[in-house]
């Protein structure tokens, strides 16, 4: 990626000519926002599998033993929209709290995004990673 083109490669020629945070000229047409916005707003939140499966309650227990709920919190409640039923008060199991957390200069990337730092992690969801932890969940970080 190159600071000029944004996310574009070099081989991306059509995405280099797009215009990149022009004030004056948006990068989508309020048409195809939309529908991007529409499709996007209307995914499922996966279901859960195999929850009862031998391996997704040890899974399960090694979880709460070493306290990544602590971070990861399991269950969260979506809110009420008047206008949307169909997506209000929906139970979803993502295991996040979907905060950003300033860990310590020794985990920083020196890699600040947005109005993030480069020591500040947001706790990424943890759906599904009962039969195999990566990452900081794999041991790098316990709390």
């Amino acid at each position: 990626a190159n600071d000029l083109w944004g996310d574009c490669t070099t081989a991306q020629v059509d995405c280099q000519s797009a215009p990149h945070n022009a004030t004056d000229r948006p990068e989508i047409d309020a048409q195809s926002l939309d529908l991007l916005t529409n499709f996007s707003g209307n995914f499922r939140v996966p279901a859960r599998s195999d929850v009862d499966d031998p391996e997704t309650l040890r899974g399960k227990a090694i979880f709460h033993q070493l306290n990544c709920s602590g971070c990861h919190w399991p269950k969260h409640l979506t809110g009420t929209l008047p206008d949307r039923p169909e997506h209000s008060q929906q139970l979803v199991w993502p295991y996040t709290d979907l905060l950003l957390h300033d860990t310590c200069p020794g985990l920083a990337d020196g890699l600040p995004e947005g109005v993030a730092s480069e020591s500040e992690w947001r706790t990424p969801p943890a759906m599904g990673a009962w039969t195999g932890p990566d990452g900081l969940a794999g041991g790098g970080v316990l709390a």
